[in-house]
């Protein structure tokens, strides 16, 4: 653009080329209505050609045929043409354009191409305010679109232009994120490599597929894969409730793939939360790579952890290699009480979440934020609750429908989970009703599903 001073110093090019005098004269030394008086002979001299020549015309034809049925006139504007008509021993550089003037059509159309470009997006741009917290776009500016007549809000979880450009838009973007893992992945795949090559290449073959299954899953919500993590995948969206009910999806197709020997089958975790994500380019401009963007901030921070959280399997293998290193078992398990303490008093559950008496989060299942579920009452008409109550357990069912169908999802507050780094979030376990066809169902009176989830109670810290 900076080599292109078009863009800046004319806000207009007409038919004809009306509107170029002032930028030939100042860029290239050259009287704008001789140059445009020999356009139009050049116009006519090629029409005629066509007319009475076979093989321009089928050039002609040919060219605006590739090029989306151009008439014969913007044929001339196709780099090259009129280059090669300069050639033709019928070319006459008195009446139309001197070998000098060939050059500079040439080196001009890219330029008018880039303004063309550049003016379409000028005069589809609106400007915004911001205005208690929220961007605004003036009526003035709607109706000059023709959109409508008033102020027109904008949803806070639009991605800008230019993501750390602060006069385009605020490079915070609100988001939902969902991050899944297989639980002991690294595990399995050195225990592998014993076994022999093929049967580690027909795991990873099922890992491939299960991954490719997930991924259209996510496309199928419109959920956006930020980035691959090795044995999961990092997603953000507009919806939590999309995000919910893929994860549920995906956990589904994740049992699905177990019960038909997938060979990674120790579980899968899944978290999700809600809130303002950044992104930073990375990439040099004109890097023929291209510019790619990061996501970073506390928010994906705060998803990563709650995606890490630990096992009591995982725990009882940590003291195992400790004692076998050498130290002594009672201190042990003297340091480990904290998180061990209450793993066992509840009966298991497939795919569950609990947090020990000291806040640490145990996930073999889905977990979110308390500001998913706030997103989710927001942006979705959430009513008709229902309780499903599984021995000390209670959660609140949630029905959201999903390609015609209703996806029930329960949900209970586990409390504040004690992250590294980070404030104490208020962490929702996520399950499946579908799991516990045998379990206790009653129906619950609530304005909102935040009061229904305190109508319920926190649940103990087990």
């Amino acid at each position: 653009m900076y080599a292109n001073v078009l863009i800046f110093s004319e806000s207009r090019v007409e038919a004809g080329l009306f509107g170029l005098d002032g930028y030939l004269q100042a860029q290239f030394g050259i009287d704008g209505p001789d140059f445009r008086q020999h356009w139009h002979a050049l116009v006519e001299w090629h029409r005629e050609r066509i007319d009475h020549k076979p093989r321009s015309q089928s050039l002609a034809s040919f060219l605006g045929g590739l090029l989306e049925d151009l008439p014969a006139d913007r044929v001339l504007t196709v780099p090259g043409y009129v280059t090669f008509l300069a050639s033709a021993p019928s070319w006459d550089s008195e009446q139309l354009w001197s070998p000098q003037q060939v050059e500079i059509w040439e080196e001009l159309l890219p330029r008018l191409k880039v303004f063309e470009q550049f003016n379409g997006l000028r005069s589809v741009t609106i400007r915004v305010r911001r205005f208690d917290d929220r961007l605004v776009c003036p009526a003035t500016e709607v109706e000059r679109m023709g959109a409508g007549h008033d102020n027109l809000y904008l949803p806070p979880t639009l991605r800008p232009l230019d993501f750390t450009t602060p006069w385009v838009v605020d490079p915070g973007v609100a988001r939902s994120g969902l991050v899944y893992d297989i639980i002991h992945f690294t595990r399995i795949v050195t225990s592998m490599r014993d076994t022999g090559a093929a049967s580690e290449e027909a795991a990873f073959r099922a890992f491939f597929k299960l991954q490719r299954r997930l991924d259209r899953i996510a496309a199928d919500h419109r959920l956006y894969r930020e980035k691959y993590l090795g044995d999961g995948v990092f997603y953000t969206g507009r919806d939590s409730r999309r995000l919910l009910v893929a994860a549920i999806r995906m956990q589904r197709n994740y049992r699905e793939t177990v019960r038909g020997g997938f060979p990674f089958d120790r579980g899968m975790r899944l978290a999700l939360n809600h809130g303002s994500y950044r992104l930073l380019p990375f990439g040099e401009p004109g890097d023929r790579r291209g510019e790619s963007y990061e996501i970073f901030g506390e928010t994906v921070v705060e998803l990563f952890r709650l995606i890490s959280g630990k096992s009591s399997q995982d725990l009882r293998e940590l003291q195992s290699l400790l004692v076998s290193r050498g130290y002594e078992e009672a201190e042990v398990r003297r340091f480990f009480a904290p998180l061990m303490s209450k793993v066992s008093p509840l009966p298991a559950l497939p795919f569950s979440a609990h947090l020990t008496p000291s806040g640490q989060l145990m996930n073999s299942g889905i977990v979110a934020t308390n500001t998913v579920i706030e997103d989710l009452q927001i942006h979705s008409d959430v009513e008709h609750f229902r309780q499903m109550t599984l021995g000390p357990r209670e959660y609140v069912i949630v029905a959201l429908e999903d390609a015609g169908e209703v996806v029930e999802v329960g949900m209970r507050r586990l409390g504040r989970s004690d992250l590294k780094g980070l404030e104490s979030p208020m962490v929702i376990e996520i399950v499946d009703v579908e799991l516990f066809e045998g379990a206790t169902i009653s129906r619950l009176e609530a304005e909102s599903l935040s009061d229904t989830l305190g109508v319920v109670g926190e649940a103990a810290a087990v």
